[in-house]
Order: C-alpha cells, then sequence, then structure tokens
C-alpha cells in the first residue's frame, strides 16, 4: 500500500490509544512509513528514468524480491520488543507508544492487501487475499483503498 493509506491508518490506531493523536502527527508520519525504506530504491529507479510508469513502479515496490525482511512479522515482533525495553527508561514515551502502534499497523495493512511472506526469512511461503489478479487491478484497489480512508480521515479529524 502507499503511504498516505499507511499515514491514515497509522493516525487511526493511535487515536484509539492516544487522545492527542493530533499533536503526534509527525511521529506518526515517520514511524507509519519507516519500514517501507526498501522500497524507496525501486520508486527512486522508476521516477529518474526518463518515461515515468506508474504501473513499473507498482510492479517493482510490490515484487516479494523488493520486500526486505523488514517488512515481515519477525522483524515486527522485534521492533516491539525493542520498543518496550526503551519504554521503561524513556523519557518521551508517547512518541514510543506511536511507533509500538503505527509499525504493527504497517505491517497489518500490508499483510492484508498485497503479498507477503509473514515468516520470512525463516519460510518463503507467500500470503496473499487475492485482491487483485493484474498489476492494473492492484493499482485500481489501492486507488480506492486511498480514495475511502482520505474520506474518512476528512470527515472524522
Amino acid at each position: 500500500m502507499n503511504w498516505i493509506v499507511h499515514i491514515i491508518t497509522g493516525y487511526f490506531a493511535t487515536s484509539l490509544f492516544l487522545p492527542n493523536a493530533k499533536e503526534l502527527f509527525l511521529p506518526i508520519v515517520i514511524f507509519s512509513v519507516v519500514i517501507d525504506v526498501d522500497h524507496w530504491l525501486p520508486f527512486l529507479r522508476v521516477f529518474l528514468k526518463k518515461e515515468k510508469n506508474l504501473l513499473n513502479y507498482y510492479k517493482s515496490a510490490e515484487a516479494l524480491e523488493m520486500r526486505s525482511v523488514l517488512h515481515e512479522f519477525p522483524a515486527t515482533v522485534a521492533f516491539l520488543v525493542i520498543i518496550l525495553l526503551l519504554y521503561q527508561t524513556a523519557l518521551h514515551k508517547e512518541i514510543l507508544l506511536v511507533a509500538a502502534i503505527c509499525v504493527p499497523t504497517h505491517y497489518i495493512v500490508d499483510f492484508l492487501t498485497g503479498h507477503t511472506r509473514p515468516l520470512s526469512p525463516f519460510s518463503r511461503r507467500i500470503f496473499f487475499l487475492n485482491w487483485w489478479k493484474t498489476a492494473k487491478e492492484g493499482i485500481i484497489f489501492e486507488g480506492i483503498v486511498t480514495l475511502a480512508l482520505l474520506v474518512l480521515y476528512f470527515v472524522f479529524v
């Protein structure tokens, strides 16, 4: 999914636990997209080409080969353990709570909407709910989800 979806779902999830989510918007943005660093390289490759092709970017960004272990369940659990350990000594506990909410939310959104290897690097088994068959259908699906979340965001926030 795209960053808009991750940021809005991160914001909604954070607002369920922290009433001052609006004040924490920048940390929400950062922790909602930080595990997408493995998508930055394919995006730059397509963006820097003379011919901008959204379909090629979508295919490269969604390719399982472009997903690092950061995108999968074991890394999410490891991240949460680190956050819980830091939480005991940290001064800015709200920011750590934002991280502890937004990173798993990102993982859940990707797990439910795209191709994932939930137990990578231990297993190469692929999980996908078959929301679409082709990259074009994937772009349409992502566009519909994005628009729906934007409407919800602007109606309720």
